[in-house]
C-alpha cells in the first residue's frame, strides 16, 4: 500500500502552496539567535567542487550566503525529520510483535534503524560542515548557553521534532486508522501494526519532500548553486532512512495493495494536513518557544532564555506584518487592475 496509498503527492502540494512555504521564513531566521550558529566551513574541504572555481569575493559571498541559510534549514527540518522519527519508532515497537519480525524483516528494520545513527552521528561529528559544535559560535552567541556539550545542544534541537509529534498527534493517528481499515477491509492480519509502518513511511516520505523544498529554497532565493546545497546541507536528508524503510515495507508486502480513488482521497487529505502543519511557519516558531522554555537548562540564566524567547516572539511579529503588507499589496493590485478595466 506503500507509495500508492500516500499518493506521494505532497512534493506538488508545497509546490502549489499548500501550508506554508520554506521561503516565507528566509527574510527573517536568519537572525534568530534561537540557532544562529555560525556553520564551520573551509574552501579546500567542504565544497571544494562546487566553488573551486570561483574568485575570492565570489567565495566570500557564497559563504555568507552559506552561514545565512544554516539557520533555515535547522529551522525547518528540526521539526519535520525529528517528528517523522518519533512516528517510526513508535511504529518499529509496533512492528516487534508481527510474526512476521524476524530474518530479512527484522534485519530490514535494523538497516532503518542504523540509518538514523548514521545521520545524526554525521550531523554531530562530521567535521566537514558543523552545525551542532559550540566551538564554532561566535563569542556572544556562545554566553547565551550555559556549560552543555555539544550532544546537549543537538538534543535541544531535535526537541522541536518532539514538540511538533504531540502538536499533530491527532492527525498522525487519523492517518493511521484510515491505513488500518484499509487493511481491514481486506482481511489483512495484524492490521494495526501493519499501519503504523505505512504511516511511518508516508511522514519519512513528507520530511524528505520538506528538505528538497527547502533545499531549493536555498537555490531560488538564497543563490547558493545546487551541488554546493547538496554538499554542505544534505547531511539533513533522511532519504537514506527512507529507503531502507520502505524495504521492510515492501518485505512486508504492503505496496501490492490495491486502492480505490475514494481511499487515496481520503488518506491524501490527511497527510495535506500533516503537511501544512509541519510546514507552517506560524507553527513552528510556537515550537520554538516551547522548546525553549522546556530546555530551559541549556541555557546560562533564565534572562538568557527570556532574550531567545523575546527574538523569537520578534521574528514572528515581523513574518506576520510583512505577510499583512503583501495581502495589503495583493488586494490594491487586484483593485488598481479591475479600475483599469472599467475605464
Amino acid at each position: 500500500m506503500a507509495e500508492r496509498e500516500c499518493g506521494l503527492r505532497q512534493s506538488r502540494n508545497i509546490q502549489a502552496g499548500a501550508g506554508s512555504s520554506p521561503a516565507t521564513a528566509t527574510r527573517e531566521v536568519k537572525t534568530d539567535k534561537w540557532s544562529n550558529q555560525q556553520v564551520k566551513l573551509g574552501r579546500e574541504r567542504r565544497f571544494d567542487s562546487a566553488a573551486s572555481h570561483m574568485k575570492k569575493e565570489q567565495y566570500e559571498e557564497l559563504l555568507s550566503a552559506i552561514r545565512g541559510a544554516s539557520a533555515l534549514v535547522k529551522i525547518m527540518m528540526g521539526p519535520a525529520n525529528n517528528a517523522a522519527w518519533t512516528v517510526c519508532l513508535q511504529a518499529h515497537d509496533k512492528a516487534k510483535a508481527l510474526p512476521q519480525y524476524r530474518h530479512e524483516v527484522k534485519r530490514a528494520f535494523r538497516q532503518a534503524l542504523d540509518a538514523w545513527a548514521a545521520y545524526e552521528r554525521e550531523l554531530l561529528h562530521d567535521q566537514r560542515n558543523r552545525f551542532f559544535c559550540l566551538k564554532d559560535m561566535s563569542e556572544k552567541t556562545r554566553k547565551t548557553y550555559g556549560n552543555i556539550t555539544d550532544r546537549e545542544y543537538y538534543d535541544f534541537w531535535t526537541g522541536t521534532g518532539g514538540e511538533m509529534y504531540v502538536r499533530t498527534a491527532p492527525l498522525i493517528s487519523a492517518l493511521q486508522h484510515k491505513c488500518k481499515r484499509i487493511l481491514d477491509s481486506r482481511g489483512i492480519a495484524n492490521s494495526d501494526a501493519l499501519a503504523w509502518i505505512t504511516t511511518a513511511r508516508a511522514c519519512l516520505d513528507l520530511a524528505v519532500v520538506i528538505y528538497d523544498m527547502t533545499a531549493l529554497v536555498l537555490t531560488n532565493e538564497h543563490g547558493i548553486p545546487a551541488r554546493c546545497v547538496r554538499e554542505v546541507f544534505g547531511k539533513f536528508s533522511l532519504r537514506a532512512v527512507q529507503e531502507r524503510w520502505k524495504h521492510a515495507e515492501q518485505l512486508l508486502s504492503l505496496d501490492d495493495i490495491p486502492l480505490t480513488n475514494e481511499e487515496i482521497h481520503n488518506v491524501e487529505l490527511t497527510l495535506e494536513q500533516i503537511q501544512e502543519a509541519w510546514t507552517s511557519i506560524d507553527l513552528i516558531y510556537e515550537i520554538m518557544s516551547e522548546t525553549t522554555e522546556s530546555y530551559g537548562e541549556v541555557f546560562r540564566t533564565k534572562g538568557e532564555m527570556k532574550k531567545v524567547l523575546r527574538g523569537i516572539s520578534e521574528l514572528r511579529q515581523a513574518i506576520e506584518e510583512d505577510a499583512a503588507k503583501e495581502r495589503d499589496a495583493a488586494i490594491l493590485k487586484r483593485l488598481k487592475e479591475k479600475t483599469n478595466k472599467e475605464l
